[in-house]
């Protein structure tokens, strides 16, 4: 499986459990197009990456019990201006980058 992809499912999956509406495991897995136990290795690798994923049965969803969302992507650092000069060889060029895999799969980039 591509990284991407992999990115992407967890990206989707957090999006799902934010809004409350992954359902049961099972609908997941369909809406997902993956397998049911695909979905246990997911939330598995979710909350080993620190996530405080549970599953509410009243809402029939998993939820996370504290507030927070997962950010994939490359982050650059803005520059001062003396990192500026120094780099761009004393041009007022400022650069700027800030990548969010899902801004970048829905057009936003």
């Amino acid at each position: 499986m591509a990284l991407t992809t992999y990115f992407e499912r967890i990206t989707r999956i957090d999006q799902l459990i934010r809004l409350k509406a992954t359902g049961s495991p099972r609908a997941l897995a369909e809406r997902l197009e993956i397998s049911e136990s695909g979905i246990y290795r997911y939330i598995s690798y979710m909350r080993n990456m620190g996530a405080p994923i549970v599953f509410c049965r009243s809402r029939n969803s998993y939820i996370y019990e504290d507030m927070g969302r997962f950010q994939v992507g490359f982050v650059v650092k803005p520059m001062n201006d003396y990192e500026l000069t120094d780099t761009f060889g004393g041009k007022e060029k400022k650069c700027y980058f800030f990548f969010v895999l899902s801004e970048y799969r829905s057009g936003g980039i």
